[in-house]
Parts: C-alpha cells; structure tokens; sequence
C-alpha cells in the first residue's frame, strides 16, 4: 500500500502487481486437476531453471502489470486490492485522478 501512496504523492514512478483473483484461479485450477488425478500440462505449460541446479521446473507464470500514476484506479483500485480510503491518506485531493 505504501508503494501506491509513494506513486500517488510522486515518490515512486511504478510498482509491480499481480492480480489476486488471476493467481487465485490458476491455483484453484491446479489443484482441483491434482485433486482429480487430470494431467497438469496444459496448466503448468512454462518452465522455470532451479536456481540450485539444472533441473527446468514446470510451471505456471502469470503475468504482471506495471502500475504507475496513470492506471491506479483502473488497476490496483478497480480490483479491490486497496481502498482508496486507505492509499489517499496524507494524500494531496486529486492526486493521481483517484484521491477525493
């Protein structure tokens, strides 16, 4: 949440984030196929390098979305993840087109 006050007051040009709800239903489908004893590879179809070793670990990598002064309110906001109540605290009214 400080990440998105310190983009709002100018601090901060961009944050990283990765929808809850989008991490939620991959892990959900991922689960309810091992629960079913289904195939998995059409879930986890990318692969990671263990960083101990050599091995490729399949994997499912969502993407992320770069958030900046411009799509708070359509990002982070219209998700749900934070309350404008909460990141628009000693905010300046008006920053960024979010805070009241």
């Amino acid at each position: 949440m400080s990440g998105i006050r310190n983009i709002l007051l100018g601090d901060q040009s961009m944050t990283v984030y990765k929808p809850i709800t989008k991490l939620a239903d991959s892990v959900g489908k991922l689960v309810a196929a091992i629960s079913n004893g289904t195939d998995t590879s059409s879930l986890a179809n990318q692969t990671v390098k263990n960083p101990s070793g050599s091995a490729e670990i399949k994997s499912i990598l969502n993407p992320v979305t770069e958030v900046d002064i411009n799509n708070v309110k359509t990002t982070v906001v219209a998700d749900g993840f934070v309350k404008v109540s909460d990141i628009c605290q000693g905010v300046p009214p008006g920053a960024g087109g979010v805070c009241p």
